[in-house]
């Protein structure tokens, strides 16, 4: 009876060890494949003539560096990153005017890249 016990808790010790996870949560990309992004940046409706975007990849197993990206004047951007799911940062002279203070936290935003070109279109409010 002390070996059944003991063998119970050795699979249980294997199966913690193995990391298996039933949580339900997606896997953490770890992929370094990189994707082209064009687009925009809008602050309130109108193109943004100045400021940087950066890409921020890393997570907990893909220690990747930010990718800069600058603004044009013709509120354009291109860049080339990681795909997978990345956090985006806008900088720029629009969101540091007194009535726009409170865009701040939407200048950062969640956004997916998949393999590829893609298009983002960023607007600040997001809605």
């Amino acid at each position: 009876m002390g070996f059944r016990n003991h063998a119970g808790g050795l699979a249980f010790a294997l199966f913690l060890v193995c990391g298996c996870d039933f949580s339900g949560a997606p896997a953490v990309p770890t992929s370094t494949e990189e994707a082209e992004v064009k687009g925009t940046v809008k602050v309130r409706g109108k193109l943004v003539n100045n400021g940087t975007i950066v890409f921020h990849t890393a997570n907990i197993k893909r220690a990747t560096k930010d990718v800069l990206a600058k603004i044009n004047k013709d509120g354009t951007f291109t860049a080339k990153t990681v795909v997978g799911q990345c956090t985006v940062l806008i900088d720029c002279k629009e969101l540091g005017r007194t009535q726009n203070l409170q865009l701040q936290e939407a200048a950062e935003q969640t956004v997916t890249i998949e393999p590829g070109t893609n298009e983002l279109n960023i607007k600040i409010p997001p809605h």
